[in-house]
């Protein structure tokens, strides 16, 4: 370069810290000037780092394509990752959601085919939805308690009806059958043989009781089908089944009743009718199979 060009060549030798000029001398044939210069180091650490960020910058940008294709390449890898947790969460939490909103609609469907057995299956997912959940399993119970009280309802309004029917077709006949009897004894008592009358007013005295007894009977049902409200106080049940001994005493005096009892007041929160109408049945009821028996 040197020799074809007049002007001095300058160089820089970062590394040992010197700089240097190099000059052709015209009237001198094959002969150069060459002068060095020492630099400070801290110039030349400079000039070090100066070339290094010049290389790297060099180098970036031959490179730059590849550093573009890289950079694209990271960022479909980050953006496909962000974008497949996203879809992996919203499709873990809508097939939550969906699951309970798909078992409140079979629970729906079978409260509609009027199955109350059914219960919403209680899922973790969203709080709302829990809530929802316990909300809906609690309607059930009610419209289950609900249907069960209706149920009652309606079988002991059929059972009220049936028995008051059942009772006023039992109760038509025994008045013209006391009727008969009455004429019976009217025409005949004056006609049959006086030995035989003792015996003809007994049985005409039985069939009577007997009818007393029915429409008692009859009139009790009704009564049961009937069942009033009851008037709870606190009721006195010695006092109550010894009342009723002394009813059932005339039924039969030859049947002895023994009531023993360890204290004499045994209260209870009760009906005093409904109670005492329950021992006079019990009572009843034993002495008749007492009868049976003998």
């Amino acid at each position: 370069m040197v020799q074809n060009d007049k002007r001095p060549l300058k160089t820089i030798n970062a590394f040992k810290n010197q700089t240097a000029s190099i000059i052709k001398l015209e009237n001198f044939d094959g002969k150069y000037l060459y002068i060095i210069k020492y630099l400070d180091k801290k110039i030349s650490q400079y000039l070090v780092e100066s070339q290094e960020a010049l290389n790297f910058y060099y180098t970036v940008l031959n490179k730059q394509t590849g550093i573009k294709i890289s950079f694209v390449f990271i960022y479909l890898v980050i953006v496909s990752l962000l974008l497949f947790v996203s879809i992996s969460i919203a499709i873990r939490f809508s097939s939550r959601f969906f699951r309970s909103i798909n078992n409140l609609i079979i629970a729906s469907s079978n409260i509609g085919k009027g199955n109350l057995d059914i219960k919403v299956p209680e899922i973790k997912t969203d709080k709302d939805m829990e809530v929802l959940n316990q909300n809906f399993n609690l309607m059930i119970d009610k419209l289950k308690s609900q249907q069960e009280k209706l149920i009652i309802k309606e079988r002991h309004e059929a059972w009220e009806n049936l028995a008051r029917k059942l009772a006023h077709e039992i109760k038509n006949p025994l008045t013209p059958i006391q009727l008969t009897i009455d004429k019976l004894k009217s025409k005949y008592s004056e006609k049959i043989a006086e030995h035989e009358k003792n015996d003809f007013s007994k049985s005409l005295l039985i069939i009577g009781k007997q009818i007393k007894q029915i429409e008692n009977l009859v009139n009790e049902f009704s009564d049961f089908a009937r069942m009033p409200k009851p008037i709870l106080k606190d009721n006195n049940l010695v006092s109550l089944i010894k009342d009723n001994i002394k009813l059932t005493g005339e039924l039969d005096s030859e049947i002895a009743i023994n009531f023993k009892l360890n204290k004499p007041e045994v209260l209870l929160n009760s009906d005093s009718e409904q109670l005492s109408r329950v021992f006079l049945n019990l009572l009843k009821n034993a002495i008749e199979s007492v009868q049976e028996k003998k």
